[in-house]
């Protein structure tokens, strides 16, 4: 029904309800925007991946909780990501640094933690996209990263009893 839509935008329109899965059947969409809703749930990568073409996507000021997959990284035309203000928890997928299309990440004002990735567009990536995610490090606009928060665990198990 959707196969001859190349761009929908659905912004600030109160939706609700999570991002159906079904957006898989439009392929031909180059452009999405559902900010400014009230979307819940996850990121449907699954079916965002079937959409080879997608260039700009702007899922921000939604209710999305959940990681960002890896998967995302598969949308090889992908220039526009943003994400921020919703409630991610998660890494940052390495793998958005190998993605040589992205040319603008948005990730701000979520809950995610660890090391921010050192290649692609991390290279030379604005604080204000990175901006209202205390746990995230490693970035010059950023704390850097110590052992503690670098989310590597060690193999070892220690077992303390105290009698």
């Amino acid at each position: 029904m959707l196969e001859a839509v190349q761009a929908i935008d659905l912004s600030n329109n109160n939706l609700s309800g999570v991002i159906p899965k079904t957006l898989a059947g439009c392929r031909n969409f180059f452009s999405l925007d559902l900010s400014g809703n009230k979307l819940s749930g996850s990121i449907p990568a699954e079916a965002l991946i079937q959409m080879s073409i997608l260039s700009l996507t702007n899922l921000s000021r939604n209710d999305l909780n959940g990681q960002i997959l890896e998967k995302l990284a598969e949308l090889k035309h992908l220039s526009t990501l943003d994400l921020s203000k919703n409630q991610l928890e998660s890494i940052i997928p390495c793998s958005f640094g190998n993605l040589l299309s992205l040319k603008h990440l948005n990730l701000c004002f979520n809950h995610l933690e660890g090391c921010v990735p050192e290649s692609g567009l991390f290279k030379n990536i604005s604080s204000s996209s990175l901006v209202g995610n205390p746990a995230l490090c490693g970035t010059k606009s950023l704390k850097s990263c110590s052992k503690k928060n670098s989310r590597t665990f060690s193999k070892k198990t220690v077992l303390i009893s105290l009698h």
